[in-house]
C-alpha cells in the first residue's frame, strides 16, 4: 500500500516545518485527496496498488518555446526515477480567464487558478504520465514530445 500512497510516506519522514515552508497546506491537500481517491478505487475494484508518482517540486516558469502560452515546470518523482513535467496553458485561456470574457471549463478554470498544479495531479496514477501537457479554452490534453 505504501507504494500507492506515496505523498503519505513522504510526508510521514520529512520535517514538518521544513516540508509546508516549501508547499502550502491547500495544495499538499489537493494531492492527498486525490491519492486516497485513486487507491481506494484500486483496492475497491481487487486491484493491487500500484507505484504513483509524487510532485517533488514545482520549478515556475519556463520558455514556452514559441507557443503563446504560459510554460510552468514541474518535477516528480517514484522511486529513484525523477522526471520533467510541462505544463503550458494557452495565452487564449489566460486572456479569458482574466478578462471574465466567458466560461471555461472546470478543469481549465482549475488548472489556470493552481498555476498548472492540478493538471500535474491528475496524472500522477499514470505509469508513463505526458511530459508536456496544454490546457486551452476547450480543456486538457497531452502534448506529442
Amino acid at each position: 500500500m505504501r507504494e500507492a500512497l506515496p505523498l503519505v510516506a513522504h510526508l510521514s519522514a520529512a520535517e514538518w516545518q521544513s516540508y509546508f515552508r516549501l508547499h502550502s497546506f491547500d495544495e499538499v491537500e489537493v494531492e492527498f485527496r486525490e491519492e486516497f481517491r485513486a487507491a481506494a478505487n484500486l483496492l475497491q475494484s481487487g486491484m493491487p496498488p500500484t507505484r504513483r508518482w509524487r510532485i517533488e517540486s514545482a520549478e515556475g516558469e519556463v520558455d514556452p518555446g514559441g507557443r503563446d502560452a504560459r510554460a510552468l515546470l514541474f518535477r516528480i518523482e517514484r522511486g529513484v526515477d525523477v522526471r520533467p513535467v510541462t505544463i503550458y496553458i494557452a495565452g487564449t485561456a489566460l486572456a479569458v480567464a482574466l478578462a471574465g470574457l466567458g466560461e471555461l471549463p472546470d478543469d481549465v478554470a482549475e488548472a489556470i487558478d493552481t498555476n498548472g498544479r492540478s493538471v500535474v495531479v491528475s496524472v500522477l496514477a499514470i505509469d508513463e504520465p505526458p511530459r508536456k501537457m496544454m490546457v486551452s479554452t476547450t480543456g486538457i490534453r497531452p502534448l506529442s514530445e
